[in-house]
């Protein structure tokens, strides 16, 4: 009993005394390594760098797929159009003519082009119009009456707001228009785009639709003038400004309105009408004023149109940066699709499924995808300063390299700590089970 008794006490000390001898021997070990912990910081960055490593086999070949992808990805990218310069006044169409070289080789202008389009319509309606004429040429011969403008008349007659003389045959003021630059005192070729609304891109829908509904011309100013025709016959298109009696906006809508409520015709003819006129002053030396800006500041409008800019100017650079803008989108997508499918590949290939292995192949096809793209993006930079062809920069693949440096940098930086925030926490902890190294049994 007493044997047992001193077994029993002898076990109870080897326990005391094997737990104090290991946690000795554990706070020693956890000392030393606070102690040279900065040379395990830097062992456990060196295993990062090893580990994270791109030299292998695999690796170099994921390298290489990857920069012939992107430079065969830029390279076969459509070129941007990088000329924004106007179109010289030697190019464009002079008024009432059909352009027979340069880039608008073929099209036509003014009258010319107004008189192809209404006799298109006249061909496609041929059995109506004629019927219509008849009744016009009764109306004509005092039989029969129209309390508006007929839909012949606003198809077949030149548009009101390109009206300049006066009804005594003189071109007279352009009324209290101020800042109105080449007005002087008269309307003319020069300054009458400007001075009317009609002829305005985007206004004229509205202004030039009911002018020609209503035979008025509207100035910039609001101020609204009747307009006459010296012939009643529908292919006469000489045509005066009444300035006795003045008209109103109001007047020209109740008119407008009572016009398309007796014959809905007018209205589509009006708007047709509008667009004949429109695209017949749109490619001429002077062409259309910017939108809005006749009315904001007819000045400024004047003068860009003097100087080659006005509307159509404005919507070839607008639809060239479009189109730019639409291929550095597809620069940026198809750089990161490229990167998406081989990072998906190389991740798929991965011969362990532990997340510390997982994390560590992560930022070996980062690395490797950050430096395709610089390669790819440096030998672009190489190619469009040696050939001078600036439309082949790849500006879309170098947002994305750019972009990815900077997120990617992050994001390895992340791993990294953690990788070393790890090794040191196991160096700290130790093993586990220490204090079965330091019992001793007894027998």
């Amino acid at each position: 009993m007493n044997k047992n008794k001193l077994k029993s006490a002898q076990k109870k000390y080897n326990e005391v005394k094997s737990k104090q001898i290991g946690i000795a021997e554990e706070t020693k070990r956890v000392a030393n390594v606070l102690e040279n912990i900065n040379s395990k910081i830097d062992d456990l960055d060196e295993e990062f760098t090893n580990k994270t490593g791109i030299t292998n086999k695999e690796d170099m070949t994921f390298l290489f797929i990857a920069i012939f992808l992107q430079c065969t990805r830029w390279a076969l990218m459509p070129k941007m159009d990088t000329d924004f310069s106007k179109v010289p006044d030697s190019e464009r169409l002079a008024s009432n003519t059909t352009q027979k070289e340069g880039i608008y080789a073929g099209e036509k202008s003014g009258k010319t082009y107004e008189m192809k389009k209404i006799n298109e319509i006249k061909g496609k309606n041929i059995v109506k119009y004629d019927k219509d004429k008849g009744l016009y040429q009764n109306f004509l011969n005092g039989e029969g009456e129209y309390e508006h403008i007929s839909w012949l008349e606003i198809l077949f007659r030149p548009v009101p707001y390109d009206a300049m003389n006066a009804i005594d045959d003189t071109k007279i003021i352009i009324p209290r228009i101020r800042n109105l630059s080449n007005a002087g005192v008269n309307i003319n070729g020069v300054n009458h785009h400007v001075a009317t609304l009609g002829h305005d891109p985007i206004l004229g829908w509205i202004f030039g639709t009911m002018n020609i509904l209503s035979r008025r011309i509207t100035f910039i100013n609001l101020m609204t003038f009747n307009v006459i025709l010296e012939s009643p016959q529908l292919d006469k298109w000489r045509q005066y400004i009444d300035y006795k009696p003045n008209t109103n906006i109001l007047d020209m809508i109740n008119y407008c309105v009572g016009s398309v409520k007796e014959d809905a015709k007018r209205l589509p003819a009006a708007v047709a009408r509008q667009a004949m006129h429109l695209q017949s002053d749109k490619l001429t030396k002077e062409g259309l004023p910017i939108p809005f800006l006749s009315s904001l500041n007819p000045e400024k409008a004047q003068n860009l149109i003097k100087n080659g800019w006005n509307s159509n100017e404005v919507e070839r650079l607008i639809s060239k940066v479009a189109k730019d803008a639409a291929i550095v989108g597809i620069q940026a997508i198809t750089c990161m699709m490229i990167n998406l499918i081989i990072k998906a590949i190389y991740l798929f290939c991965a011969e362990e499924d532990n997340k510390e292995y997982l994390d560590l192949r992560e930022v070996k096809i980062r690395k490797i995808l950050m430096l395709s793209n610089v390669i790819a993006s440096s030998s672009n930079i190489l190619y469009v300063a040696f050939s001078k062809n600036i439309g082949k920069l790849d500006i879309g693949g170098m947002g994305i390299t750019l972009f990815n440096l900077f997120n990617d940098r992050k994001l390895i930086k992340q791993i990294k700590y953690e990788f070393i925030s790890n090794g040191l926490e196991k160096e700290i902890m130790g093993n586990e089970n220490w204090e079965d190294n330091y019992y001793w049994e007894v027998k």
